[in-house]
């Protein structure tokens, strides 16, 4: 496991028991969840992969977006599961962690394929968060 804050460790341990995947409606958006009344949390495996870099980051924006932009954090667009379809995986201290593993493992143990690009563009981070906050 990446080297995390114990905080960090138990709110993302509190994402991964309570994840429930809904997909994004009509445009593709990235956005940090939160709990819903129930404990849930609802989202796709961009809000995942951003949620888990959000409680790496201890909630900080600086830290968040500074993170991204000096490529700290990953964020792998590649090709997953029998129809290959797209799906965001981030990559953080050489650790992988999506929204199917729900943990962190070894770059050996995913198995994704991690082709094509990684959207560690910090334009494209933030194109995709504004999506998220207009149309979410």
């Amino acid at each position: 496991m990446p080297a995390i804050s114990a905080e960090a460790r138990r709110k993302i341990e509190n994402l991964q028991h309570r994840f429930v995947y809904k997909s994004d409606k009509k445009v593709d958006s990235w956005r940090i969840m939160e709990e819903d009344k129930n404990g849930k949390f609802h989202g796709d495996c961009d809000d995942y992969a951003t949620t888990v870099w959000w409680y790496v980051c201890d909630e900080s924006l600086w830290k968040f977006w500074t993170g991204i932009l000096v490529f700290k954090a990953r964020f792998w667009y590649c090709l997953a599961g029998k129809n290959l379809q797209g799906h965001l995986i981030l990559e953080y201290q050489d650790m992988f962690i999506d929204n199917w593993s729900r943990q962190w493992i070894e770059k050996d143990d995913v198995e994704h394929i991690l082709k094509g690009y990684y959207r560690n563009n910090i334009l494209m981070a933030a194109l995709k968060m504004l999506l998220g906050k207009l149309f979410g």
